[in-house]
């Protein structure tokens, strides 16, 4: 029996498609539009930034490791994320996290409590890694002093983190673009690491694509919320100045 050369390269055509892996499956299946934020300024004011509640945050409430602490005041952390195509070379967090014990190894830094950002900015399965301290002074991975900017503003037992980091050389969004991005907390007492909390925690690799989400870029401009004045606080600046 002949059969037309079209319908094998039809059948072939679909075959590939259908065995193609898709981003989002191997990306842990969640997805998150980061808007542009304009004229915003790296100093731990959120101001620039929408008002904190879902769908605009990202809450990390999936535990990796250890047990849940018993207690949310021992560590709780939520992100939101922007860019802007003023400056497409950057891509803007701003964190809160809580946490009752502040740990500051500096001879061990992974068992520092840290925020970590996690990216394959190529789409290429790589993972690249940007680690900030929460006493602001501790970064490590891939952050140099060419490409992370950051403040963190301390009141109390919450801590606030605005984050500017350029995630590869080159890098460059564009609107409808998306790449992979993993987000974790880093909580440390008793001299080790006791819990991790991430965005997505499917498999035991700190760059895992299971681990990462798909973040979109957004034609949408980020509206900003009314931000009550900050009280009694410390602030740290980040070492590492975007130049």
């Amino acid at each position: 029996m002949k059969v037309s050369s079209f319908f094998v390269v039809v059948a072939v055509f679909l075959a590939a498609i259908l065995v193609m892996p898709s981003a989002s499956m191997a990306r842990g299946e969640r997805e998150y539009e980061a808007k542009q934020i304009k004229d915003i300024e790296i100093d731990g004011n959120l101001e620039e930034w929408a008002e904190w509640v879902e769908p605009n945050i990202i809450v990390m409430n999936e535990v990796f490791g250890g047990v849940p602490p018993d207690d949310p005041d021992d560590f709780t952390g939520s992100v939101m994320v922007a860019w802007s195509d003023d400056d497409s070379s950057r891509i803007y967090f701003a964190v809160k996290i809580r946490d009752d014990e502040f740990q500051d190894k500096g001879a061990n830094p992974w068992w520092t409590d840290s925020m970590e950002f996690i990216f394959d900015s190529n789409n290429n399965g790589s993972a690249d890694q940007f680690t900030i301290g929460q006493d602001g002074a501790l970064t490590h991975a891939s952050a140099n002093l060419g490409n992370t900017e950051w403040v963190v503003v301390n009141q109390g037992i919450e801590y606030t983190w605005e984050v500017a980091i350029n995630p590869a050389q080159g890098f460059d969004a564009k609107v409808g673009d998306a790449i992979g991005l993993a987000l974790s907390y880093n909580d440390s007492e008793n001299d080790v690491r006791e819990h991790q909390i991430r965005w997505i925690a499917k498999e035991n690799a700190w760059g895992g694509a299971m681990n990462q989400g798909e973040l979109i870029f957004s034609a949408e401009i980020m509206k900003p919320a009314p931000v009550e004045p900050l009280g009694k606080m410390a602030a740290t600046w980040g070492g590492l100045k975007l130049r």
